[in-house]
């Protein structure tokens, strides 16, 4: 996970919306600041953000962690492609790897 290019693409969708980074704050309860610091770099999201800022910004979480706005499309289908398995490491039974 790239912090920067997460925080680019957090601003992406954010200007999408054309939310404000105060509005966006103020919808999911975090300051200001946070939405500055996340957008260029120097912060992430806690967990306990991450359902908020995905459910406003319409992504789901794995997408706001893995993502990279035009980067989005080839790695989704790298990710559907691998079935969500861990790379190099066979499942222990057929339900494991799967989210």
């Amino acid at each position: 996970m790239n912090i920067e290019k997460t925080g680019q693409f957090i601003a992406e969708l954010r200007r999408e919306k054309q939310f404000t980074q105060v509005q966006l704050a103020d919808t999911i309860r975090v300051s200001d600041k946070a939405v500055s610091r996340w957008e260029t770099g120097r912060g992430f999201p806690d967990i306990d953000n991450l359902e908020a800022l995905s459910e406003c910004l319409d992504v789901s979480i794995a997408e706001l962690m893995l993502m990279y706005g035009k980067e989005a499309s080839n790695r989704k289908q790298e990710i559907d492609r691998q079935h969500y398995t861990i790379p190099n490491q066979r499942p222990k039974d057929k339900h494991c790897g799967k989210i």
